[in-house]
């Protein structure tokens, strides 16, 4: 099979402190003889991952699968925040970051969607909505967090510092402490026997990997 896979740094492999030690995904199901081609990213929004979709010619392939990211990453790739945030004496609310983000996962998923081609979404840093009315988005993981670890909830909306840090004076005490307290629930595969993920209860480790490629490749039988 000829296999596209796209996405952030939960595409890019498994790595330590002195760099990549292998490719993940991609090794495991080039190791079961498919032709694999990897435009995963560390760090890359939605936005980013779709237009490194939209460069290449898809029917090429006969999956694509993509990793999906926190939506609020879009705000950073696509510098959305004089849209969001800067609106000078105004205090953000938890409503309108539920806004924000209901905003930015609805215009992620049409971006997919507008590639017409069956796109099999991951979710790996960040859990997937329920997709509906779409013609060529998948469900294939919502979480994979969810799926090695059947009493875990991922939080729906997650603190991402990168996005948020130089804006916190902007927002109402009670939805810093929301955010902040669905980050530690994100973290808290920390205090979960680490099977699966590195110590950063974040991302996939090789076994975790490994377990990943099998399921595609059932998947693609």
């Amino acid at each position: 099979m000829k296999v596209l896979i796209a996405g952030d740094s939960w595409g890019c492999g498994c790595w330590n402190k002195n760099g990549n030690t292998h490719r993940g995904l991609e090794l495991f199901l080039q190791m079961r003889g498919h032709t694999v081609t990897n435009l995963s990213v560390c760090g890359y929004s939605n936005t980013e991952i779709y237009r490194s979709l939209k460069k290449v010619d898809l029917s090429e392939f006969d999956y694509v699968f993509a990793f999906y990211t926190n939506p609020f990453r879009d705000i950073l790739s696509d510098n959305l925040y004089s849209k969001y945030f800067d609106v000078p004496d105004y205090t953000i609310t938890y409503k309108d970051v539920l806004k924000m983000y209901d905003e930015l996962w609805s215009n992620s998923y049409l971006m997919f969607d507008s590639l017409n081609y069956p796109i099999h979404m991951i979710g790996g840093h960040h859990k997937l909505e329920e997709i509906e009315s779409t013609k060529n988005l998948i469900s294939f993981i919502p979480s994979i967090r969810e799926m090695f670890y059947k009493d875990y909830v991922q939080p729906k909306i997650v603190y991402i510092s990168t996005v948020f840090k130089n804006y916190l004076k902007k927002f109402d005490r009670d939805t810093i402490d929301f955010l902040y307290e669905t980050y530690n629930v994100q973290l808290n595969l920390q205090n979960i026997q680490q099977e699966y993920f590195y110590p950063d209860g974040y991302h996939l480790n090789a076994k975790g990997h490994l377990i990943l490629a099998n399921h595609i490749e059932e998947f693609m039988k």
